[in-house]
């Protein structure tokens, strides 16, 4: 993220050979930038076993302004189910892979 606004902020300086070794710094390394846990728990899982995580929202609640979202995520050849909540599905969902992923790789 970083890189990308100094990008920008060296691109209205004028300094365009500074911006095009930063992109080209970027488009090399792309694959090294971190990863969201969904993404993570996903390639693991395919690595390894060839399967993919499932998610099912559980449960809503709160108010339309201000909704909290809980959603499993299982895993069957562990048979292994993790809970995440956020303000959003989406959020809900990297918070239950996260918990996965921890737990698989030994850091949860």
């Amino acid at each position: 993220m970083y890189v990308a606004m100094t990008c920008v902020f060296l691109y209205q300086q004028h300094d365009h050979s500074c911006v095009s070794g930063t992109w080209s710094f970027i488009k090399n390394h792309e694959k090294n930038l971190v990863k969201d846990y969904k993404t993570l728990l996903q390639e693991s899982l395919q690595k390894e076993h060839q399967v993919y995580p499932e998610y099912y929202l559980v449960s809503t609640d709160g108010p339309p302004h201000l909704p909290s979202f809980v959603v499993e995520c299982y895993i069957q050849v562990y048979d292994m189910r993790t809970t995440g909540e956020g303000q959003s599905v989406k959020a809900a969902e990297q918070s239950a892979a996260m918990k996965a992923y921890n737990a698989i790789v030994g850091n949860g």
